[in-house]
């Protein structure tokens, strides 16, 4: 496991790229994090170190946000917030891109999914300190 400290939306942009820039294509993640802590401003980052040169934002009400990562793979990510049931990512055909091997999925609220996610996958946890600072683990699973 990996820890890293942010005390700035800045730090977490330079954390979330340098995680980045160490993930495989293929790889799934999981981005666990209360309401507030972070996970969109790490999402940007991570995004950035991906290359993606679009301008990044929630996918709360689209569900899904995809990326072009400017060397032919994807940056899927995905928010699960307000799915109420599994069934949702089925009929929307979702699931198949937690598999892809050539792309990255980012998973917001993953925790509806856990059951249809790959069994190895990246988690990364926000943890807010205080107004400001977040504890950034990341852990292989």
């Amino acid at each position: 496991m990996e820890n890293y400290i942010s005390n700035s939306v800045d730090e977490t942009d330079k954390i979330a790229r340098e995680i980045a820039s160490k993930v495989p294509k293929g790889s799934v993640i999981e981005l666990i994090g209360e309401m507030g802590a972070g996970k969109t401003a790490f999402a940007k980052g991570f995004a950035k170190g991906l290359n993606v040169k679009e301008i990044v934002t929630s996918p709360t009400f689209a569900l899904l946000n995809t990326y072009d990562c400017g060397d032919g793979s994807k940056l899927y990510h995905f928010d699960l917030y307000r799915l109420e049931d599994i069934e949702e990512l089925y009929l929307l055909g979702f699931e198949e891109l937690f598999y892809s091997k050539n792309d990255i999925c980012l998973i917001e609220w993953p925790q509806i999914a856990v059951d249809i996610l790959p069994k190895h996958k990246m988690r990364i946890t926000i943890t807010k300190q205080d107004a400001n600072r977040r504890k950034i683990e990341v852990e292989n699973i």
